[in-house]
């Protein structure tokens, strides 16, 4: 049996991607909220540091809505 592994992108700080999803919950952007709608949505990708020991946490945080 053999197993292929997808191989993800390289992904570096402050990329910025488009994603399409249903909103099942109420998304806010700004001042907009929206659900129960499918909707495109654009990223940024962002780095959290400088914590006590040291550790980051990077993330996708919703920046416009693509309409």
């Amino acid at each position: 049996m053999v197993f292929k592994l997808k191989k993800r992108p390289n992904v570096y700080v402050g990329d910025i991607r488009t994603i399409e999803k249903f909103l099942f919950f109420p998304t806010k952007i700004g001042l907009e909220i929206r659900w129960l709608q499918k909707a495109k949505i654009k990223q940024k990708y962002y780095n959290q540091g400088g914590g006590e020991l040291g550790e980051t946490c990077v993330y996708w945080k919703n920046v416009a809505w693509m309409d």
